[in-house]
């Protein structure tokens, strides 16, 4: 959400999280430049065998990066007792 004395750049381009499989909680994320082009962020091995992500050519599911938000307890004092929080699932 952008601020209101913000003005964004007209071709703004962001980084997404997309609903992916089947599971309740399964995410993955993705490249957004517009409607039309949405690019797939995926992860594959580098050097010294350390995942590292890459920017596939379109929004395919064959190197996808999948994300699972899972339910934590947080401190009683906080405003917010219990929160989401995001976990790389490979």
């Amino acid at each position: 959400m952008a601020l209101p004395f913000f003005k964004a750049p007209a071709r703004e381009r962001v980084f997404r999280i997309q609903k992916y499989g089947n599971d309740q909680n399964t995410y993955k994320l993705v490249h957004y430049e517009s409607d039309s082009a949405i690019k797939g962020i995926g992860a594959t091995t580098g050097f010294f065998g350390a995942p590292i992500l890459v920017l596939n050519d379109d929004n395919d599911d064959k190197n996808v990066f999948p994300v699972k938000f899972r339910e934590v307890d947080a401190s009683t004092d906080n405003v917010f007792a219990k929160g989401l929080k995001m976990f790389p699932s490979f």
